[in-house]
């Protein structure tokens, strides 16, 4: 029993070496790194004002899409009128 026993935990893992032997093997090349500092060209409170200011002129002035039909499509979809 004891011969039984040793053959049943050296068996096994025999598929995982062939696998192991004839997987092909793939080389990737690195990735490009950016070595070109961020910059940061408007700070938080200039992006404000400018959000806010886009929303003020969409409020009173609007949009015209009278000419785009693709457009007005999209307003109808989403339930607004034009």
């Amino acid at each position: 029993m004891s011969e039984t026993r040793a053959r049943r935990s050296r068996s096994g893992g025999g598929a995982a070496r062939r696998a192991e032997r004839t997987a092909v093997s793939v080389e990737t090349e690195r990735y490009i790194e950016r070595n070109i500092p961020l910059y940061e060209f408007l700070d938080e409170a200039t992006l404000e004002i400018i959000e806010y200011n886009a929303e003020t002129l969409l409020e009173e002035i609007g949009v015209n899409f009278v000419d785009s039909p693709v457009a007005l499509e999209r307003w109808r979809s989403v339930g607004r009128e034009y």
